[in-house]
């Protein structure tokens, strides 16, 4: 009598609720080791295919190399191939500069129309069933061949 008095602790609605919540548990929450488990075998796995232990060790030591024992690399004057390179003038981009205005605003207008053709389409599409594009020759099943 218990499971359908409402007031009781075994009404058969907490009962079901119950055990959906377990079995809700049981569909979606691994187990407490599934996690730590399958990283150590991802982890063996992945240093048979790719030693990386030999690159942290490479790393390692290079993290020990004391700051007095750097030198400094100059690239404002190098020769390669008997040519004299400086890296403040191997690329001029100074000339974009002078043009950076004027393609930003032609840039923006493209893309101002395109979003309003685009947009346009999609309210067709939402009113109509079909866009801009697609025009008014639908041919469907229903009739007989014709177009709508």
């Amino acid at each position: 009598m218990s499971y359908i008095n409402p007031f009781s602790e075994n009404f058969f609605v907490y009962k079901l609720i119950e055990l959906l919540g377990d079995l809700l548990q049981w569909l979606f929450v691994p187990d407490e080791n599934y996690f730590n488990s399958n990283i150590e075998n991802l982890k063996t796995s992945l240093s048979l295919k790719i030693p990386y232990d030999d690159y942290i060790e490479i790393f390692g030591t290079i993290e020990n190399v004391e700051s007095s024992n750097t030198s400094n690399v100059n690239l404002n004057n190098y020769t390669v191939g008997g040519k004299q390179f400086s890296i403040n003038n191997f690329i001029d981009f100074g000339w974009i500069l002078q043009y950076k205005e004027n393609w930003y605003s032609w840039a923006r207008g493209i893309i101002f129309i395109l979003l309003i053709i685009y947009n346009i389409n999609q309210i067709m599409k939402l009113f109509r069933g079909y866009g801009i594009g697609e025009g008014n020759s639908r041919i469907t099943e229903n009739s007989g061949g014709v177009a709508k």
